[in-house]
């Protein structure tokens, strides 16, 4: 009784264990890290052309200060139209609050 009871419960847990998506097992860990040690020497040993980096990185500074006057440029039109609808959201509200008191007159 015992021992069926037993392998019931574990043959469940390892029913909810094979259902996680994308859980890795001990042994694909140790595998992944060991793989990565390995790689660590011949990695460490290779050059990087960094002349091609740094030309990529010119190239998006250049580009940063005229996406800063755009954005400055356009703060005032957007605070003028924010400002624009708060007054009239505002007097809006006013007068539908006027209008919902004065409905049981009617």
């Amino acid at each position: 009784m015992i021992m069926s009871l037993f392998t019931k419960v574990s043959r469940k847990n390892r029913e909810l264990e094979q259902k996680k998506p994308g859980a890795l097992s001990k042994g694909r860990i140790a595998t992944l890290i060991g793989g990565a040690l390995l790689m660590i020497g011949p990695a460490s040993a290779t050059d990087v052309n960094w002349s091609e980096i740094t030309s990529v990185i010119d190239g998006f500074v250049g580009i940063v200060p005229s996406f800063a006057a755009m954005i400055s440029a356009v703060m005032p039109i957007i605070l003028v139209i924010a400002l624009y609808t708060f007054i009239i959201k505002f007097w809006d509200k006013i007068l539908g609050a006027i209008d919902n008191a004065f409905s049981g007159f009617r």
